[in-house]
């Protein structure tokens, strides 16, 4: 039977497990539905100076970069890094996301003292919130921020924003990277495997859905080329991010 966006959003099924992958495995057509998703994922708004620049944290340093980058252009004036180990960093580098992002921050030449951290967020909505908390408790509510996620998770961290912190002035960035150049900095550099990355890409479309029925985000339309894609990298085996209920 041919999966539907609708059953995966629900339960992944264990029999459809995760699948051997190779180099024939990435063809031109699983190439090309990746990029339907990552298209679909991206949000980068037209930038404006900001209080202070959040980065949510993840596998990819070139989020600190990014964020970096916003305050030694003047952008912003502050950064904060949220994140602690998620479901892939906890098996690719032993400090919390948020203090290895700092790190590359400081060494590029953010002073330690405009960067505020969370180090505990486990997932998206915890990010949200001890985000929030850790403003109030700095006397910085109110504040407007450059919002900067992975460009294949922007759509995702927006919605979430919308319903768990509703009062926050935001923009979003993403770092400048192409969907070509990501596969490229995967095949060669790591940390995660380009397979990996499709399963990313897989798994947060999954949840746009189906946390969007829980009302943990608003609900986004998702278009029927970026369903159909998504279903043919489920097929093809792109499934070890995804949710099982």
């Amino acid at each position: 039977m041919r999966p539907t966006l609708r059953r995966h959003t629900s339960v992944y099924l264990r029999e459809e497990r995760w699948l051997g992958m190779s180099d024939s495995t990435l063809d031109g057509a699983v190439l090309a539905d990746a990029k339907t998703l990552f298209s679909y994922e991206r949000v980068d708004d037209s930038l404006e100076r900001r209080e202070i620049a959040i980065g949510f944290g993840n596998h990819s340093e070139y989020v600190a970069r990014r964020a970096a980058e916003l305050y030694l252009d003047g952008w912003v004036q502050k950064v904060l890094f949220t994140g602690g180990f998620g479901r892939i960093t906890k098996g690719i580098w032993n400090v919390p996301e948020a203090e290895q992002f700092a790190r590359i921050a400081q060494g590029l030449g953010v002073p330690e003292r405009d960067i505020l951290l969370d180090v505990t967020a486990t997932n998206t909505g915890e990010n949200i919130a001890h985000s929030r908390r850790l403003l109030a408790g700095a006397g910085m509510t109110g504040v407007r921020a450059i919002v900067v996620e992975v460009p294949f998770r922007g759509r995702r961290t927006r919605s979430a924003l919308e319903v768990q912190w509703p009062e926050l002035d935001f923009i979003m960035t993403s770092p400048t990277l192409s969907f070509e150049e990501f596969v490229a900095v995967y095949g060669n550099e790591g940390p995660i495997t380009v397979e990996e990355f499709f399963s990313v890409l897989v798994g947060d479309i999954q949840r746009i859905v189906e946390y969007g029925r829980r009302g943990w985000q608003t609900p986004q339309d998702v278009p029927a080329d970026v369903t159909a894609a998504f279903e043919r990298l489920v097929e093809r085996g792109f499934t070890s991010q995804m949710i099982n209920g």
